[in-house]
């Protein structure tokens, strides 16, 4: 059964995400953040609410695993996808291979 820290884990690595550049990106250490991951500690109330802005899922997605596909908001969405598009760490082959998949996700919707 997947727990919170299995969860961030999750997360941190779908978004290609040291746990450096999380700590940085929510002003923690990425010692926390591993301690978040392992459930070694709990995921104090401001840490959670940046996590969940950061990958952009609801607070109880990261807590109990519910509401995943529920996004906080749009912009913040629509901002992760530029940020993702424009990271020089990820190679263009990742970038198409994302993009096609979103676009095949569009077109399935679409013509449902």
């Amino acid at each position: 059964m997947e727990n919170s820290g299995k969860r961030l884990k999750r997360l941190r690595e779908n978004f290609k995400y040291s746990l450096e550049e999380v700590a940085e990106k929510i002003d923690s250490s990425a010692g926390t953040i591993s301690r978040y991951e392992n459930n070694e500690r709990k995921i104090n109330s401001d840490s959670l609410l940046k996590l969940s802005r950061l990958f952009n899922v609801n607070p109880e997605y990261i807590l109990y695993g519910t509401l995943e596909n529920e996004f906080v908001d749009k912009e913040i969405f629509i901002n992760q996808i530029i940020s993702f598009f424009s990271d020089e760490k990820i190679t263009i082959k990742e970038k198409e291979e994302i993009f096609y998949k979103i676009q095949d996700i569009f077109f399935k919707e679409k013509f449902k």
